[in-house]
């Protein structure tokens, strides 16, 4: 099953690893406390201390004011990690200046260099996916939750691998992509108002990056949009080409604004999020898994996110756990999956 969902939780960072703000778009596991205490370690909050996307904007950067080569800074980066060891110095080379950098008080019990840290690179282009390839020891990105898109994605990377020279398996550089997650009620459907309310920010955050595809690379828009395509685009383009930009992600991923409530569909949350019952998500989780998916990042709302996560730690977290060992054998017993149709896309 998808490994490490016990820390699922708002923007937290796969297999416990708490990502060090290392450039753009690329992740650095930390040093590992040293006062680690097991599932208390685990389970607190680490909203903020996440992986640093391609912040030049949030997914793109055409529409978030003068264009950087963020793709081509997220490779120099990946190519100068920090120092392994806590006292080793290294020189880091940033926007055309040179400055020694090292970890500071490693020996006080903050930080701990006996394991490897793997570097995790943010990826969603085919040019970051390039570098992840070339560079990361894991992938984090965003793709629709269900197994035909993951299955697509893992043909991407290890393609890319290839292109680079490098074998890439699937137990040597997981997967992990950024969704959330709802247990329905008895008899609850996917209009309700519980529903909307803790999946609209995750479902809303993919059209404003639908949106950016689109203008940007003349992307078409997806199937499950077309019924609110066309009002949404009208609704953001009263804005100014020139504001544009500090419009389009209002809210991202935290909350819904009242202006964009109207498009939060029984489709749209489907098509993006984990909702069903608890038997129905374990299920969708195997899938997951069977096809190619390692780890899952929840992002709940901000005003929801205790809900969320107390729901899934209750009704989800346990059968996973209690299921996690067969399944894995099962999935080892399995012949080597297919490659998927190329006429899916994520």
């Amino acid at each position: 099953m998808v490994r490490r969902l016990r820390h699922a939780g708002v923007d937290r960072r796969p297999n416990n690893h708490h990502a060090h703000r290392h450039g753009c778009g690329c992740s650095r596991h930390p040093a590992r406390s040293g006062n680690r205490r097991g599932s208390r370690h685990d389970q607190r909050d680490c909203s903020r201390s996440g992986l640093l996307r391609n912040r030049h904007g949030q997914h793109g950067h055409a529409d978030h004011g003068p264009q950087a080569d963020a793709t081509g800074r997220v490779r120099r980066l990946s190519r100068h990690p920090p120092p392994a060891d806590g006292g080793e110095e290294a020189d880091l080379t940033f926007r055309g200046r040179t400055a020694p950098v090292k970890h500071l008080m490693p020996n006080n019990g903050f930080v701990r260099f006996d394991e490897p840290m793997p570097i995790y690179v943010s990826a969603f282009g085919p040019k970051a996916l390039g570098v992840a390839a070339r560079r990361g020891d894991g992938l984090i990105t965003s793709v629709p939750p269900n197994p035909a898109a993951v299955e697509m994605l893992r043909t991407r990377i290890e393609a890319a691998g290839a292109e680079a020279g490098r074998t890439i398996s699937r137990d040597e550089f997981p997967v992990a992509t950024l969704t959330t997650m709802l247990v329905l009620e008895d008899g609850e459907s996917l209009d309700s108002e519980r529903v909307r309310r803790q999946t609209g920010a995750f479902a809303i955050a993919s059209v404003h990056y639908l949106y950016e595809q689109v203008v940007q690379f003349g992307r078409r828009p997806p199937a499950h949009l077309a019924d609110f395509w066309d009002d949404y685009v009208a609704l953001v383009e009263q804005t100014p080409p020139e504001r544009r930009h500090q419009r389009i992600h209002e809210g991202h991923n935290c909350w819904v604004t009242p202006e964009e409530e109207p498009f939060i569909t029984p489709e749209l949350i489907d098509s993006t999020c984990l909702v069903g019952t608890s038997e129905q998500l374990i299920d969708r989780i195997h899938a997951l898994d069977d096809a190619g998916l390692d780890q899952l990042v929840l992002l709940p709302p901000l005003a929801e996110k205790e809900a969320v996560i107390r729901s899934v730690a209750e009704h989800v977290l346990p059968a996973l756990a209690d299921g996690d060992q067969c399944h894995r054998q099962a999935r080892a017993n399995k012949p080597e999956r297919l490659p998927p149709p190329q006429a899916l896309t994520p």
